[in-house]
């Protein structure tokens, strides 16, 4: 595996600080893509799913004719989305074109990806740091005996009437549940120049952060790709000491 240089420059010219190298405000500890995403419904005629556009005129978005479930703002971004998009716009439209719950959604996806990459494709945080979604903590125990969870069904029946015979195991949808519910981040994009909430995302590299009350570390959105930027000076960079805010969870 090819080793990346110090502070190399990844995705867009974005310059990730590395470990024990020293940190100033604003600069970025790490840059990911969402590992998987779900917009909520009522965005999703606003909204591209591949590039994260936000449009606001009729029809500027517009929806996959087979299953009418994720729209698009050109036929660029919808035909670089297909190979994504292909088994659940399959199972959508056998379902009768169904609108399925935004976190029903964006589970039964999560347990597609799974199912397709596994559980140990890594994103990269920093030369010395990864992250896969094997490696996130499910918080399994606490899933099976929080009763208020287990009263609320876990949105479990939704995901199995999408997913068919493609539904994993109890254990193991409880296992990709928990993972999604500690780590997953609101996904927000730009409009009109101010950050809107329009969805639930999870992002393998940034889920290394805990949560404080008095956050060192903020997130900066772009077209669906998270950047957390250090909102303090160190003179050596170790991303155990960064925190971000509660209001950053889904």
């Amino acid at each position: 595996m090819k080793i990346q240089a110090e502070n190399e420059l990844v995705g867009d010219g974005i310059r990730v600080v590395e470990e024990g190298d020293p940190v100033e405000p604003g600069d970025t500890l790490v840059v990911a893509e969402p590992f998987v995403y779900a917009i909520q419904t009522q965005y999703r005629t606003k909204v591209c799913e591949k590039c994260f556009a936000y449009r606001d005129g009729w029809g500027e978005i517009t929806a996959c004719p087979t299953c009418e479930s994720v729209g698009y703002c050109s036929q660029v971004c919808r035909e670089a989305d297909e190979d994504r998009h292909r088994v659940e716009c399959a199972l959508v439209s056998l379902r009768g074109r169904k609108t399925w719950p935004h976190r029903a959604w964006f589970i039964a996806r999560a347990c597609l990806k799974v199912q397709a990459e596994g559980y140990e494709e890594k994103d990269r945080i920093n030369n010395r740091k990864s992250r896969a979604f094997g490696d996130l903590v499910d918080h399994y125990s606490d899933v099976t005996k929080d009763s208020t969870l287990q009263a609320g069904g876990l949105w479990e029946q939704d995901v199995e009437e999408l997913l068919g015979t493609l539904m994993p195991d109890r254990e193991e949808y409880l296992s990709i549940y928990g993972r999604l519910l500690v780590n997953s981040f609101a996904l927000r994009v730009d409009n009109k120049g101010e950050e809107e909430n329009i969805g639930t995302a999870l992002y393998r590299a940034c889920s290394i952060f805990d949560h404080s009350c008095r956050p060192s570390a903020t997130t900066v959105f772009s077209g669906g790709r998270l950047q957390i930027k250090s909102m303090v000076s160190s003179p050596k960079m170790d991303l155990s000491s960064f925190y971000i805010s509660y209001l950053d969870e889904a």
